[in-house]
């Protein structure tokens, strides 16, 4: 196994009680709507947005909490994970400072 995969697999594996806690995905097609429930899965408080709020239901019925704006999800949690089919859908949920100094979050 490569170093980034064992990384990887660390990571994923941390439960909420190793101190992870909270993450919020914005996003829910099949990847968002999967990293949500992995995370949900393993014990981590999970808030969820998608511009079609039904795609949230589902994740919401397993324990997400479903955020009205995706400013509230971003709120919610410390760690964000976004998930649009291209970077240019994704750029309108990084901060004001990253859009005007052209920087990039990757």
């Amino acid at each position: 196994m490569s170093e980034q995969a064992d990384t990887m697999t660390k990571a994923t594996s941390m439960s909420a009680a190793e101190g992870a806690g909270q993450v919020t995905v914005l996003g829910l097609g099949d990847m968002g709507s999967a990293i949500a429930r992995t995370f949900l899965e393993r014990g981590f408080r999970t808030t969820v947005w998608n511009r079609t709020a039904a795609k949230a239901a589902p994740l919401a019925d397993a324990g997400a909490t479903a955020a009205a704006t995706a400013a509230e999800a971003v709120a919610a949690s410390p760690l964000v994970v976004v998930c649009c089919s291209t970077a240019r859908r994704s750029t309108r949920y990084w901060p004001p400072w990253t859009r005007r100094s052209r920087a990039r979050p990757w």
